[in-house]
């Protein structure tokens, strides 16, 4: 009896182990699976991302800096109006929510604090920054707005904007052989600096009782030649009249160009002169789309 009794507790322990070892074993599988599992929301992969672009007066279509932020205005078709503040990704798009489908909306950059909600129900003033000396006050100069209706939130959706403000660029070579341009720099004298904004309409104007000086941004220097760009608002500059400030070495003087200057917004103004021993001279200019590359070739005599 004993014996038997000894039998039947052997087996039960028996299949007490095993049942636990395979426990285990399902376990240790189920962790593995676990730890080797790659959750990915496919609901969310394109959900409301948007491809935003801008595109210049020629038609020629760019992509929007990565990181820049926007203000949109998201109008219903009760004519409520949200406002959301985004920033534009390393893909060039940025994600909408899924509430803006098929919805109009206004956008524009760069984003502005103090405008907020009302922005799209009043005139708003942008004024491009005085010291355009850097990459960074070069771009918070350059307004842009777009509009679009989002009707589907998907990679293929598209926000495009147009350019409101004028690029100036000057090119300056050295025809002294004499003079080192790393020791100079341009500014742009007593110019319009702001406009009036209408982002309902999409559009500006520029007003003229609000000037200043601009540091020009730099962007080619060397010992035969300099170039530099800036943004301002659209606006007339007539011949003779003196609005190029040269600073030379610590000096400083301003030069004017015997025709009037059509500064458009999303064009390019492009002034070629030329340093001689007297100053500057003028050679010619021409008028482009903001990306194109105007004529550069100054004869140096």
């Amino acid at each position: 009896m004993s014996l038997f009794l000894t039998k039947v507790k052997c087996g039960i322990a028996i299949r007490h182990n095993a049942l636990l070892l395979l426990a285990v074993m399902l376990l240790s599988i189920a962790c593995s699976k676990s730890n080797d599992y790659v959750y990915i929301d496919d609901t969310k992969s394109n959900d409301g991302k948007v491809n935003v672009t801008v595109t210049d007066a020629n038609g020629t279509t760019s992509n929007v800096t990565a990181g820049s932020q926007m203000g949109i205005y998201v109008t219903d078709a009760d004519g409520n109006v949200t406002f959301l503040k985004v920033s534009v990704g390393q893909d060039g798009s940025v994600v909408l929510p899924a509430t803006v489908r098929d919805q109009k909306i206004v956008a524009y950059l760069p984003y502005q604090e103090e405008w907020g909600d009302d922005a799209m129900s009043e005139t708003e003033l942008f004024t491009v920054k005085e010291n355009q000396s850097t990459q960074s006050g070069y771009d918070a100069s350059d307004l842009m707005i777009g509009s679009n209706a989002i009707t589907r939130a998907t990679s293929a959706s598209g926000l495009n904007f147009s350019r409101m403000l004028a690029q100036v660029i000057i090119n300056i070579v050295d025809a002294t052989g004499s003079n080192d341009f790393y020791d100079c720099g341009v500014s742009l004298h007593d110019v319009d600096n702001t406009v009036a904004v209408v982002l309902s309409e999409q559009s500006v104007s520029t007003v003229k009782d609000m000037k200043a000086n601009v540091s020009m941004l730099p962007v080619v220097v060397s010992d035969y030649r300099l170039s530099v760009k800036a943004i301002v608002a659209p606006q007339e500059i007539y011949g003779g009249e003196r609005f190029i400030i040269f600073n030379n070495g610590g000096y400083s003087r301003r030069y004017a160009i015997p025709q009037t200057a059509d500064l458009q917004g999303g064009k390019t103004y492009t002034i070629n002169m030329r340093l001689a021993t007297t100053g500057l001279e003028f050679v010619g200019s021409s008028v482009t789309d903001w990306d194109e590359v105007g004529d550069v070739s100054l004869e140096i005599k």
